[in-house]
């Protein structure tokens, strides 16, 4: 099967908050990131192609504190796992929009350790 990603992405275990557009807030774990997307485990299901606020901090000599903007492409139901919270039912995929030129860099900084 043939890579269909234009960036490579790296496992990652970090705590971010996800805006819904209905202006819910939920606790979420990022578990994958690359310079396109996230990959998220969440307690409930974002719709599908809808957009959400993401932010998060990247643990790096300077903090850096990103909100950005994301299209959730992908939902699927996960079941437990050991080390995993029973309440992250769903992991979504969603990409970025409009990366801004500084919030690129930040993450390619973080992206290349």
């Amino acid at each position: 099967m043939q890579e269909r990603r234009k960036y490579p992405r790296i496992s990652v275990d970090l705590p971010a908050t996800v805006r819904l557009s209905h202006h819910h807030t939920l606790a979420v774990k990022m578990i994958e990131l690359s310079l396109e997307g996230v990959r998220f485990l969440c307690p409930m299901a974002p719709e599908i192609n809808s957009e959400v606020e993401l932010r998060f901090t990247l643990p790096s000599k300077h903090t850096h504190e990103l909100r950005l903007m994301a299209n959730v492409r992908h939902l699927f139901e996960v079941h437990a796992t050991p080390g995993t919270p029973p309440d992250y039912r769903y992991a979504a995929g969603v990409n970025f929009m409009n990366l801004r030129e500084n919030e690129r860099l930040i993450l390619d900084t973080f992206l290349m350790k």
